[in-house]
């Protein structure tokens, strides 16, 4: 089993790593730039969608048994089934942005203390979570066909990106900007994602996606 599992299991370990370390990646960079309290501020906000990660990282577990089901049965149905996913975990994510940004200031000051600041950093980073949320639709099809090593050079390359979009984003507009930095890189790499896995689904299935 391990001999067989090899090197899928070895492209998981790394992508997962790779993906980890995109992000601590970007947080140390942040720190350099831009200190310390600005990175507490940002994880603050993260800490907010704790609950929606978990929920996506649960479906993510879940959802590849019968999505390899689906797989076997039409390439099409495959493409639908995980472009519902990803858009109902974004939706949850959306939701638990507008839900977020209702709590009132004393109640976020209670749980969070002085790294509270309200919507200004909860929209962005729920933009982001709902990006993550189309991102694992994605990863859920690569599951299902079987393919690891692609997603793996895939997080591998867009590992500094989170860095230089954060960085970026904070020579822009400071905190605010860094988290809409982050955003918009994990929604570029969400993209990628579904382009590669169309191209793939369609080269196995022409009839895919259509």
């Amino acid at each position: 089993f391990v001999r067989e599992h090899w090197s899928t299991g070895s492209a998981l370990l790394l992508e997962g790593l790779a993906a980890s370390g995109g992000g601590q990646l970007a947080w140390y960079a942040l720190a350099v730039v831009a200190g310390l309290e600005a990175v507490g501020h940002l994880q603050a906000a993260a800490v907010v969608f704790g609950p929606v990660n978990i929920v996506m990282n649960g479906v993510l577990l879940v959802a590849i048994p019968p999505a390899v089901r689906i797989a076997n049965r039409s390439y099409s149905a495959l493409w639908r089934a995980c472009l519902g996913a990803g858009a109902a975990l974004a939706l949850v994510a959306v939701l638990a942005t507008v839900g977020a940004c209702l709590v009132p200031e004393s109640v976020g000051h209670a749980i969070l203390g002085a790294s509270w600041v309200g919507a200004i950093l909860i929209i962005p980073t729920g933009l982001a979570f709902a990006a993550s949320a189309m991102t694992l639709g994605a990863m859920i099809g690569y599951r299902a066909i079987g393919v690891a090593i692609q997603t793996m050079w895939l997080q591998i390359g867009w590992l500094p990106v989170n860095a230089l979009a954060a960085v970026g984003g904070y020579w822009l507009y400071g905190t605010p900007g860094a988290a809409y930095g982050m955003a918009l890189a994990t929604t570029v790499f969400a993209g990628i994602l579904w382009h590669q896995l169309y191209r793939r689904l369609h080269k196995m299935n022409p009839q895919t996606a259509t």
